[in-house]
């Protein structure tokens, strides 16, 4: 059954269809999503506004009729398959032009929520698509009608349609969805979760917040790259691996025991409901939305987990969704004789400040010495009765010996080597100094 549309026939046909549609959607009582979006129930189609980054919900005018009249920034529709109710876990992905990939994408997800044997389902959010991805995912549901889900067709000016909007609106439907302690979950649709990847992150959640899973390469298609991305992948591994090591010995957290990883990826990510709205939601950013969702909730103390056991397999193609991502760091690797390196990877020698200076004032936060001498050197008004990591975002920015440097593969053999040489001088009790 479609939403209810004016007919254009006779006006006093059309103020009764318009009176049974305000009815039976009073009727419906249908919860309003986070952010001023209004979804459909099951066999049901609505149009909808998604908020704009800030990210309020703008009001939906009707014509006459009861014809839902959305805004010119964005149109949109929604449609739910399946059980809606009970849900306890949702997993969001966002999807634009992955008619090719999103089927397998589905199964995978639809998999591992059963084996999962935990009540939830599917928010798939269809953005600015040019070829058959809807028409694809609704078919799926045709044959799959026992797994829940929702499915978010939109279409919005290209300079708000970038994957961070579309994660944050599925996010905000799902967050409606789910109870308070309800569990958020994010993959991405060129991507394949593992089985038993939903059970893992709701065991890992049991000992942590927000759950940063294990994203590995497709191998077949990882051995299709050309020959020249393995010049770099070893030596940036290495080091990579340095680097991890070292925030485990001056920066230790109970919550995230080694062996860690430092990879915020959308395509793995799982939470609660409370820290989403906490942190209040997904950035709204055309690519690295991950990262900075990840690290306001560490501003906001919440115990972050880069966890082993959720896996999920990324495909390797070169061409992406989107101007940075994935796509764009491989085909660098490729393409680039001197290409930069993951943005984690910093210097030798800022890291050891860094992760040295932060492990220091953890420990001491909030009344010890440490704090105490550098709070005079930051902006006025900050809370030292607040969140460490609010605080610790502060000193971030204030001192100049913290600014984000950019390595490039050729930088990596020295520093490296003054990572090797600290990690040698230091006896089991002096790790931390």
């Amino acid at each position: 059954m479609r939403g209810c549309r004016g007919s254009g026939r006779h006006p006093r046909a059309a103020d009764r269809m318009a009176r049974r549609a305000a009815a039976h959607w009073r009727q419906a009582r249908i919860p309003p999503v986070r952010g001023g979006i209004p979804v459909a129930r099951h066999g049901e189609v609505r149009g909808w506004r998604a908020p704009r980054c800030g990210c309020r919900g703008g009001p939906v005018h009707r014509a006459r009729g009861g014809r839902v009249m959305n805004f010119p920034r964005s149109r949109h529709q929604a449609e739910r398959f399946g059980n809606q109710s009970g849900w306890r876990v949702a997993v969001v992905i966002p999807a634009r032009n992955e008619q090719d990939r999103i089927r397998g994408c589905l199964d995978a997800l639809a998999a591992s929520l059963a084996r999962a044997r935990c009540p939830g389902g599917i928010v798939l959010v269809v953005n600015n698509t040019e070829d058959g991805t809807t028409a694809m995912a609704r078919d799926w549901w045709g044959a799959h009608p026992d797994s829940p889900g929702i499915l978010l067709d939109c279409t919005s000016p290209e300079d708000q349609a970038g994957v961070g909007w579309a994660r944050r609106q599925g996010l905000d439907a799902a967050s409606a969805q789910l109870p308070q302690d309800g569990i958020l979950m994010t993959s991405d649709a060129d991507a394949r979760v593992d089985p038993g990847w939903v059970a893992a992150n709701l065991a890992e959640l049991t000992q942590a917040d927000l759950i940063c899973g294990t994203v590995r390469p497709m191998e077949a298609e990882l051995s299709r790259l050309p020959d020249a991305f393995g010049r770099h992948g070893p030596r940036e591994g290495a080091y990579m691996q340095a680097i991890v090591r070292l925030i485990s010995t001056l920066d230790p957290q109970p919550h995230d025991p080694a062996p860690a990883h430092r990879n915020a990826a959308g395509a793995s990510l799982a939470f609660s409901a409370l820290l989403h709205a906490d942190v209040g939601g997904m950035p709204c950013l055309p690519i690295r939305e991950d990262r900075v969702f990840v690290g306001n909730a560490e501003a906001r103390d919440w115990r972050i987990r880069y966890a082993g056991a959720p896996v999920v397999l990324a495909s390797c193609r070169l061409t992406g969704r989107t101007g940075g991502g994935m796509a764009a760091a491989l085909r660098a690797r490729i393409e680039e004789d001197d290409p930069l390196c993951d943005e984690l990877l910093e210097p030798a020698r800022t890291a050891l400040l860094r992760y040295g200076l932060k492990g220091q004032l953890r420990r001491s936060w909030p009344d010890g010495a440490l704090v105490g001498v550098l709070a005079p050197h930051l902006p006025s008004g900050h809370d030292r009765g607040g969140h460490f990591g609010a605080f610790w975002r502060l000193v971030e920015n204030a001192l100049p010996g913290l600014r984000p440097v950019r390595l490039r593969q050729s930088d990596l053999p020295a520093q490296q080597k003054i990572l090797n040489d600290w990690f040698a001088g230091q006896s089991p009790g002096r790790e931390r100094t």
